[in-house]
């Protein structure tokens, strides 16, 4: 399932073309919001992928806040042991494997291990976790889709800050509104194809700004 990626880079080409070569950060966010639609979205979302990788994420993160440790790991130890810190993270993925019973989607899992990487080493709380973690979703879908087009296209700009305006438009998207659903979803309160529905619209709807 899902929008290929030569199809992709078909439809931003043409975006492009329609909207001549003008300032990259404008042509950023409708670039963006063509990306992510539900399509392309839910290839990275298979069944209940998503949520299970959450609330493990969840689970591993209370427990190493609240008891200081988790599977025998302690915070301590994955505060001043990158490997440690590393085992700790597969550990949270292989229990998510075992409840799951399937393949996660690589660029899932590459938001994953980013967000608890981000949340433990900067001590960031649940709702903290739940955003980067899609912040960082939606970062590696555009990222994946853009970057390649965009350096053909703006062949004067590196690619480092061509990402860095990927990663501001992302950002953009992850909303307290949008992390609040997220924990609905996470509730059953709403469906994953509601929440995908979401970011979607919100895609949309967010202009670039100024920088």
């Amino acid at each position: 399932m899902g929008t290929s990626k030569k199809n992709i880079n078909r439809d931003v080409k043409k975006l492009l073309q329609q909207l001549g070569k003008q300032d990259i950060k404008k042509s950023i966010p409708q670039a963006t919001s063509l990306v992510l639609d539900e399509q392309r979205i839910t290839k990275e979302l298979n069944k209940d992928s998503f949520k299970v990788l959450l609330q493990q994420g969840i689970t591993g993160i209370n427990s190493m806040k609240s008891e200081g440790q988790f599977g025998g790991i302690s915070y301590d130890e994955i505060q001043s042991n990158e490997r440690i810190f590393n085992e700790f993270l597969e550990k949270l993925i292989e229990l998510a494997e075992e409840e799951f019973k399937d393949e996660f989607s690589e660029l899932l899992l590459q938001a994953f291990r980013l967000a608890i990487t981000t949340i433990l080493k900067e001590n960031i709380d649940i709702d903290g976790f739940i955003s980067e973690f899609t912040y960082y979703l939606i970062y590696l879908i555009v990222q994946t889709e853009l970057i390649e087009v965009f350096s053909d296209v703006y062949l004067e700009i590196p690619h480092d800050e061509i990402n860095l305006l990927i990663k501001i438009q992302a950002r953009k998207i992850v909303s307290e509104e949008l992390t609040s659903l997220i924990k609905g979803y996470l509730s059953s309160k709403i469906s994953l194809k509601e929440l995908i529905t979401s970011v979607v619209k919100r895609a949309e709807a967010i202009e670039f700004g100024e920088f």
